[in-house]
């Protein structure tokens, strides 16, 4: 149906029932909402009278409100202003509802794989520092994905001889799972992973495509972030970097970009480990001397 095309009515069973109704189309109904709002978002500028002709069309043909509301937060927040780590969360905290899932993570691909920035939901920093510590290394499961762009899903067994799955995955009832990764992958790009526990069951071919639509249009809208001679940096490690060389303090950089001394002291031991430096002077040495990469 394209999107200037008029609703066709409900059809109607001998029994008086509506065949088009989520009763008999559950999920068709709620994908064609979310694909129109992305085909939208793709195409314009100005997104407002899509969203209203969107959120009639949720409600003629019965779409249950949640997530139509559901998925226009999520819309209205992949193109908001709000801070990269604030917008990933957003977005999980959508997705969660929508999907009846219980955990979210999402990283930012850094040049040796998906791996930096960590935001979550219901996982905890100890399962962060757990991962970073010791499990990344013996996942095999997220390269598997990693070298699959879009939305995969995947429900490991659950007499599955292997570390990761046993005592990470299921000892935090992760048992059933869909990752997002760009289908132009790129240091800076943003994943979505997305887990359920095991009563929940496995993901739908529908809810993979749901998934897959929501990475598809982060992966367009949001810009890669800043690089220094190949050494790609989120947006907010290129502003502390910018305020490093500019000489701040940094006192006055957690003031200047509002975050607390522990969340600056992160970035810039990720900065470092990017560039390959060890202190501010490096970093403002290396900085400078590859800015005009910049332009």
């Amino acid at each position: 149906m394209g999107y200037c095309d008029r609703p066709r009515r409900p059809s109607l069973g001998n029994d008086g029932e509506n065949r088009n109704s989520p009763v008999h189309q559950p999920d068709c109904w709620a994908l064609n909402v979310w694909l129109e709002a992305a085909t939208a978002l793709a195409v314009s500028d100005n997104c407002l009278w899509p969203l209203i002709r969107l959120k009639h069309r949720a409600w003629y043909y019965g779409v249950m409100q949640v997530s139509s509301d559901s998925l226009l937060e999520i819309i209205e927040i992949i193109q908001s202003d709000l801070p990269l780590s604030e917008r990933r969360l957003l977005v999980g905290q959508g997705l969660l509802e929508i999907l009846h899932a219980q955990t979210f993570v999402s990283y930012v691909q850094g040049r040796d794989g998906p791996f930096y920035d960590p935001v979550d939901i219901n996982l905890g920093a100890d399962s962060l520092k757990a991962y970073d510590d010791h499990f990344r290394y013996v996942d095999a499961i997220t390269p598997q994905l990693f070298g699959k762009p879009g939305a995969t899903r995947i429900s490991p067994a659950l007499n599955a001889n292997d570390e990761f799955i046993q005592d990470f995955l299921h000892r935090r009832h992760m048992h059933h799972g869909m990752n997002f990764f760009a289908r132009t992958p790129a240091a800076g790009r943003v994943d979505l992973r997305v887990w359920r526990e095991r009563s929940a069951g496995a993901f739908t071919d529908t809810e993979v495509r749901l998934l897959n639509s929501v990475g598809s249009l982060i992966e367009r809208l949001w810009s890669r972030p800043s690089a220094i001679d190949g050494v790609h940096l989120t947006p907010r490690e290129a502003q502390v970097a910018e305020q490093v060389t500019a000489g701040l303090s940094d006192k006055q950089i957690c003031t200047k970009l509002d975050f607390s001394l522990p969340t600056l002291r992160t970035h810039l031991r990720h900065i470092y480990d990017k560039v390959g430096v060890h202190n501010r002077a490096g970093l403002a040495g290396y900085y400078a001397q590859h800015e005009h990469h910049h332009h």
